[in-house]
């Protein structure tokens, strides 16, 4: 998720033709915060940060989340999910 996230900020900034200065001014989050997000060592950004970065983009949280990277790792859990039932039942079968 944080690896997502990063991307996403990334991505969005390049569209905007704007750097991490510029960001952390425009969604009154301290630079230090942004560049730990970036960087991976904030691997659980506070939720209110990301609404703040998003406004700051022009966009809702809603919209922020509403890419295909964060879709790609909802599948991933799923999966990951699914298969952790399947052994889990297979364990139960053989016991």
């Amino acid at each position: 998720m944080a690896e997502a996230t990063i991307k996403r900020i990334n991505d969005l900034c390049k569209q905007k033709n704007i750097n991490i200065y510029n960001l952390a001014l425009m969604s009154d989050v301290s630079q230090s915060t942004l560049n730990e997000i970036m960087h991976g060592r904030s691997k659980h950004p506070r939720i209110i940060t990301l609404k703040k970065v998003a406004n700051g983009l022009g966009m809702t949280l809603s919209e922020f989340f509403d890419d295909e990277i964060f879709d790609q790792i909802s599948n991933l859990e799923d999966k990951a999910t699914n298969k952790n039932k399947k052994e889990t039942n297979k364990d139960k079968e053989t016991n």
